[in-house]
């Protein structure tokens, strides 16, 4: 439980950080839009500026790389609980056959003896 609440913090934070670069990006086009109204602009500031953002956007898209990648890496839910014992099915299964009062050698027999 523990470790779902602090990667779900993780997860928040780089969402935050995601969140200001976008804004960052968003800042950009601001800038930009100065050029396209013919706005006086500082050139030296403008420069700064739009590098800046390509920094950001760099790091923006390494960091969503690397989210993918972190994800891309795990077990999909059903895996999980394929890893964690008998499935919700199996259960369900086993319990309907048990309450009909078949025996645990049919009901091994039902569901494979792998799975017993």
């Amino acid at each position: 439980s523990s470790g779902i609440n602090a990667e779900y913090g993780e997860e928040k934070e780089r969402e935050k950080d995601l969140v200001n670069k976008m804004r960052q990006l968003e800042l950009k086009k601001e800038m930009t839009s100065k050029l396209d109204t013919n706005t006086p602009v500082n050139s030296d500031e403008l420069q700064q500026k739009l590098e800046q953002q390509k920094r950001l956007e760099l790091e923006y898209k390494e960091q969503l790389a690397n989210i993918q990648a972190r994800v891309s890496e795990r077990p999909f839910l059903f895996e999980k609980q394929g890893l964690q014992g008998p499935g919700l099915d199996e259960r369900i299964v086993r319990g309907v056959l048990e309450r009909a009062g078949i025996s645990e050698d049919v009901i091994a027999e039902i569901l494979g003896q792998d799975m017993v």
